[in-house]
Order: structure tokens, then C-alpha cells, then sequence
């Protein structure tokens, strides 16, 4: 596996579609979403579309998520990254700085 950042307790890198369980799991959780609107994804389908919709920020733009990884464990504990957000806000385009952690 390619790692793009290392720390001292993890690894970043891009996000793949085997990280569908663990996006899932992630924004499934009510808690996760609590300042986020409400709005937990319901199925593994929309998980698949989130990454599908990352792998082609990385390929248009050069930027995207990144799965934050326990260099320890091992485990998938959530992303962050940049976004190039067109829908969001209609009036303008803007990179998007954000993370979600389970």
C-alpha cells in the first residue's frame, strides 16, 4: 500500500473501493453526522458512489479524500482531506477542507 502521509500513530492515504465497509461505518453512524445536517447514508451503494465520486477528484484534480489509518491496528478510523465542491453552493466553486473520524 501507497502511504501519501505518515505520522507518528497513522497513515493517509488515497481511499479505494475496499474501503466501502469502513465508509459505510462510518457515515452510517447518526453521531458522525450530528453537525453535519442529519443525514447518515442508508446503504453500502451510497458509500460506493462517495468513493467513486473521490477517485475522480483525484484524477481531475489532483486532490481528494484520505483514509486515515492506524499505523498500530492497522484499522480504517476515517478521512480528511480536500474536496473541490461544486454542488454544495451553486453560486461559486471552492476546495473544501474536512474530516469525519468514527
Amino acid at each position: 500500500m501507497s502511504y501519501l502521509i505518515e505520522t507518528e500513530r497513522l497513515y493517509l492515504r488515497r481511499l479505494t473501493e475496499s474501503d466501502t465497509t469502513d465508509l459505510f461505518e462510518l457515515d452510517s453512524n447518526p453521531k458522525v453526522h450530528k453537525h453535519l445536517g442529519n443525514n447518515p447514508v442508508k446503504s453500502l451503494e451510497e458509500s460506493q458512489n462517495q468513493i467513486k465520486n473521490v477517485l475522480k477528484q483525484y484524477e481531475e484534480f489532483g486532490i481528494g479524500r484520505l483514509a486515515i489509518i492506524n499505523k498500530e491496528t492497522k484499522e480504517f478510523i476515517g478521512w480528511s482531506g480536500i474536496k473541490f465542491e461544486r454542488e454544495l453552493r451553486t453560486e461559486f466553486d471552492y476546495y473544501d477542507l474536512g474530516y469525519r473520524l468514527k
